[in-house]
């Protein structure tokens, strides 16, 4: 496959035009210095995003603040320290003190990861070369030229185009099977974007069959400020505040039935519950090794609370999970829908979670991305979504896109957002929808 020219990106446009911008003042007050440390700042200090340029922006201030003292106290003790005998030594090991101290600051501040930063501020007050300028003017430049990149800096780097932004649309990502393989290779590009939206105010979400606990291990570098739709419609999550916005629950005596006869066939089984915004889940013995392989892995997420015990009778039950071969799963199916639960459960099915064993997900037939997605839009007082993903959606929405390239999923979404002329069914809907 014929692998596309990258195209290039905003970062790449404002840190050209901060640069221009030095150069031209530089050359407008006729400056006899070198704009070296101004660029240097400004190129660092624009970032992909705005949220990261402000924090880099503060944290080279800082840096530069403390690099700057330290450099300071070296310059008014070089010179008596030079002056005694061996006094090459001794303002050798001076700087070495002086820089355990700029690094130590930055430990007392809280902020170890500006070191470098404080270092080189330093390192290039007192230990460079200053081609005749008195240490002090070069310190006060040097100051100087760091809030003036800072400045510049920030001011480009936060400046974005304001086009006819799609803030009126819930964009709806799947993340499931194939996509998820996808997903982890999305590049670093389609991340910064897609957080680069949000940031912007993009009405962004997921919807997945998976957990709570496993999606958050998957999209740990994206900024979801939406809460998730989770578990196949059964959840809806916010990440943010850590708490179970709407579940859908099973009925209760129809739990206390179906654990009856998991426990009868001595299937090992485990109980999923809500209690207080935890996730509890309750297991019975384990006697198959793949069974015990699949609680070990399972049990190091911090998200997962296992306990072995059975529930509480006044627990409400979210949805079992079943490990077994895939023959024995189909069979409890069949039991289920015979002992009167035909269209009052969904079930999941997934082959080869652990070994050669399947797990099979008994919920509520409440849990559907269609009616959760449609809760989500009636909170945020949206009247339009757009879902990209699995072809079979049948998730509610105003266009559903198939794709199974999260790459892809991102560039289009991006697209449809910012307003970029694309000549497809997508775009004559918004079209639609803004007229």
């Amino acid at each position: 496959m014929k692998k596309s020219m990258p195209r290039i990106g905003m970062r790449i446009i404002k840190t050209s035009i901060a640069a221009f911008l030095i150069l031209l003042i530089f050359t407008a007050v006729g400056a006899k210095r070198s704009p070296f440390y101004v660029l240097i700042t400004t190129i660092i200090c624009i970032q992909p995003d705005i949220a990261n340029t402000k924090d880099t922006a503060f944290n080279r201030a800082i840096g530069t603040l403390i690099g700057a003292v330290t450099g300071a106290v070296a310059m008014l003790l070089e010179m008596p320290l030079k002056g005694l005998p061996g006094g090459e030594l001794w303002w050798d090991l001076l700087n070495a003190v002086m820089i355990c101290i700029t690094i130590y600051l930055t430990v007392l501040l809280g902020k170890q990861y500006i070191a470098f930063m404080a270092c080189v501020a330093y390192l290039s007050v007192a230990v460079i070369a200053h081609d005749g300028v008195s240490p002090y003017e070069f310190l006060f430049y040097r100051v100087v030229d760091t809030f003036l990149g800072v400045g510049i800096g920030s001011l480009v780097g936060s400046f974005h185009t304001h086009g006819k932004k799609r803030n009126d649309v819930l964009f709806v990502a799947e993340l499931d099977d194939e996509l998820r393989s996808a997903h982890r290779q999305i590049s670093e590009f389609n991340k910064t974007a897609l957080n680069h939206m949000i940031d912007e105010g993009a009405l962004f979400t997921m919807i997945t069959r998976q957990t709570p606990a496993s999606l958050i291990a998957e999209v740990e570098h994206l900024k979801l400020r939406l809460p998730v739709i989770a578990l196949d419609g059964a959840v809806l999550y916010d990440i943010y505040q850590n708490r179970y916005l709407h579940a859908c629950l099973m009925e209760h005596d129809m739990g206390i039935r179906i654990r009856q006869l998991l426990t009868e066939q001595n299937r090992a089984f485990f109980t999923n519950v809500i209690v207080d915004d935890v996730w509890v889940i309750y297991y019975n013995d384990l006697v198959d090794e793949d069974q015990k392989g699949y609680l070990k892995k399972l049990r190091t997420s911090p998200y997962r609370n296992y306990m072995k015990r059975a529930p509480h009778d006044e627990d409400h039950i979210l949805y079992f999970s079943v490990l077994d071969t895939h023959n024995r799963l189909i069979m409890l199916e069949k039991q289920l829908e015979e002992m009167g639960f035909a269209g009052k459960l969904k079930f999941l099915l997934e082959d080869h979670v652990f070994g050669e064993k399947s797990l099979l997900k008994i919920l509520s037939i409440e849990a559907s991305p269609r009616n959760m997605l449609d809760r989500l839009m009636k909170m945020l007082h949206v009247h339009h979504s757009i879902v990209y993903g699995d072809k079979d959606s049948e998730t509610c929405c105003d266009v559903a896109v198939a794709d199974s390239d999260f790459n892809r999923i991102v560039q289009n979404i991006r697209a449809d957002y910012t307003g970029r002329k694309r000549k497809t069914r997508v775009s004559k809907k918004l079209e639609d929808i803004r007229n």
